[in-house]
């Protein structure tokens, strides 16, 4: 994420005024949700929990969806 944050180069010869303002907005937009984002804590599943959670129906049924989208 940093990365996009550190671009400091636009080739103004290329850009029209207005992708030239939206990348400004984007990269502001990005740097405050970034900035905002909480401190999360991870959370690790023991292999039977994880187990369990992958035979739930609600855990089929978006695999199979993923599956038939993608």
């Amino acid at each position: 994420m940093t990365k996009i944050l550190e671009v400091k180069e636009i080739d103004i010869k290329n850009t029209s005024v207005f992708n030239f303002i939206e990348i400004l907005n984007s990269k502001w937009l990005i740097k405050k949700y970034y900035d905002e984002i909480p401190n999360v804590e991870v959370e690790y599943f023991t292999e039977k929990e994880e187990n369990k959670i992958l035979q739930t129906e609600e855990y089929i049924n978006l695999s199979k969806l993923i599956d038939k989208t993608f």
